[in-house]
């Protein structure tokens, strides 16, 4: 299995606005790298929480379809968009969805065939099978108010804290963060 962004995110969950109110930052000459630091801070908890906070498009690829029912691996899911299939006979297919059903409400959705129906078979080559989704919360402003003020504690202490050991103290992530994210992390997968 593999996994690919296909369309990332248009907007961070918070902005360089929300950051500088937070963290009491008057001045703009900043902003570039309050914008990098928010991407880090985003990455860095999406990886921690296993999911995606802001609307995204991803590609699942498998040399075959799994027996039953399977997962699929960012959270939350909002649809599966399409699927697709090399045929026994090397050709593109796309899988009619009346053919399949998705779990949107768990975390991480799920997918199988109705019950009437069987996956295709698949020519044998790599990644025979393209499972096309969106996932996240949506926009900005859907993501849950405590994954976003994480996120804006995280990206204080990458302000204040520029590199990674101070020659003064060692500073470590602070316990706030992950005590906000540990809520939302999905342990399965």
């Amino acid at each position: 299995m593999s996994l690919s962004l296909v369309t990332p995110p248009t907007a961070e969950p918070i902005s360089v606005e929300d950051v500088r109110v937070h963290s009491r930052i008057s001045t703009s000459a900043d902003d570039p790298y309050l914008l990098q630091a928010i991407k880090a801070a985003r990455t860095h908890a999406e990886s921690y929480t296993r999911r995606v906070f802001v609307q995204q498009v991803w590609a699942l690829r498998m040399d075959r379809f799994p027996s039953g029912e399977f997962e699929l691996p960012q959270a939350p899911l909002i649809s599966v968009d399409s699927v697709s299939y090399v045929d026994t006979n090397g050709t593109t297919q796309t899988l009619a969805a009346s053919l399949y059903e998705v779990d949107a409400f768990s975390e991480p959705g799920r997918m199988r065939t109705v019950l009437s129906a069987a996956w295709p078979s698949t020519r044998a080559v790599f990644n025979a099978v393209t499972v096309s989704f969106t996932a996240g919360y949506g926009r900005p402003k859907d993501v849950p108010k405590p994954i976003r003020q994480a996120l804006l504690m995280l990206v204080d202490h990458l302000y204040e804290h520029r590199s990674q050991v101070s020659e003064l103290r060692l500073q470590e992530t602070p316990h706030g963060v992950i005590n906000l994210l540990y809520p939302y992390r999905l342990l399965s997968f």
